[in-house]
């Protein structure tokens, strides 16, 4: 399709080439900083409505917040203080730096309980997107499974 509108108008800008080849990409927006875990969007389910990145603010924000170039899935970009940092970065001193990726669909009460590799370390992971975010903010397991039961007849 794209290359069919590109012969009936020959002046195509890049931005029209990117919306009509139906690209995916959208600019990820900081947003403001996140103080307890209600300023967290929920669903009625008491289960996270969206994607987040969060990581701590000050100093680590000053850092993570310049490479922030895209995000596919625009997920909510947050920096986080007080009581929700204590929350989900109780290992992290007053100029420590990380982030995390939390998944829609995580229920309220588990939000904070991130397994130890899903959280950036920039001790470890020099490059925050090719190590970090690609690896496990973007990459997502799934399996499935078969059931069967003696009323099946096999």
């Amino acid at each position: 399709m794209p290359f069919l509108l590109s012969r009936w108008f020959r002046r195509v800008g890049a931005a029209s080439v990117l919306l009509l080849s139906g690209a995916s990409y959208a600019a990820a927006k900081v947003r403001s900083t996140i103080h307890a875990l209600s300023d967290i969007p929920f669903n009625a389910d008491n289960r996270l409505s969206q994607h987040l990145l969060l990581y701590p603010a000050g100093a680590c924000a000053a850092l993570l917040e310049p490479q922030l170039h895209w995000d596919p899935h625009n997920r909510l970009v947050h920096s986080v203080a007080g009581e929700a940092r204590a929350l989900f970065f109780p290992d992290a001193g007053d100029g420590g730096c990380s982030a995390v990726c939390v998944r829609r669909g995580t229920a309220r009460e588990l939000v904070h309980a991130l397994m130890p590799h899903h959280r950036y370390d920039p001790e470890r992971q020099p490059d925050f997107f090719r190590d970090f975010f690609s690896p496990y903010c973007e990459q997502v397991e799934s399996g499935f499974m078969n059931y069967h039961t003696a009323r099946d007849g096999h």
